[in-house]
């Protein structure tokens, strides 16, 4: 349900092949995981923003 109403909608926004999509899906959420599991072997020193704000960045990195 989550991906059929949140997340395949936004791929399509993007034009985002329907083959490539459980995989850019797959990438992403995998991606954000590790750095909370990350975060959480590390007794979440770091502050829930920071996390956050690391976890946007990456999803939105722009090569330069």
């Amino acid at each position: 349900m989550l991906f059929d109403n949140i997340f395949y909608p936004i791929l399509d926004r993007f034009n985002t092949n329907k083959k490539d999509a459980p995989y850019i899906l797959k990438f992403y959420l995998e991606g954000a995981m590790a750095i909370v599991n990350e975060w959480v072997k590390n007794d979440c020193e770091d502050e829930v923003e920071y996390i956050c704000n690391l976890i946007v960045n990456c999803v939105n990195y722009e090569k330069n």
